[in-house]
């Protein structure tokens, strides 16, 4: 009974861990709206995934939401981008993103 208690604890806890972590520099890429790159150089475009349930069981929407915006903007830096505009909303731990050089 102490393992299914302690089982049952702990899966909150884990479906909230964030693994995926941000590369030098790419806190320098913003998340902007569309009309905010309209004086911006589009560059490409990513398309971001990762699990978004564990074992049968959901993680956290805004921890998977955190790491795709983390995988975008990583992608964005090594593009030599500054920006990235989501085109699609979150939907199965999946979520695409143009990529914009703004300014410079």
């Amino acid at each position: 009974m102490r393992v299914l208690w302690a089982i049952a604890i702990s899966l909150p806890l884990i479906s909230a861990c964030q693994w995926v972590k941000p590369e030098p520099g790419s806190d320098n890429v913003a998340l902007l709206n569309l009309d905010q790159v309209t004086e911006c150089k589009k560059l490409g475009h990513t398309f971001s995934f990762v699990k978004d349930s564990i074992a049968g069981l959901k993680r956290n929407e805004d921890t998977v939401r955190e790491e795709l915006l983390i995988l975008a903007k990583n992608q964005a830096h090594k593009m030599k981008g500054n920006a990235i505009v989501s085109k699609e909303p979150l939907e199965e731990g999946k979520m695409g993103f143009n990529i914009y050089q703004c300014g410079k």
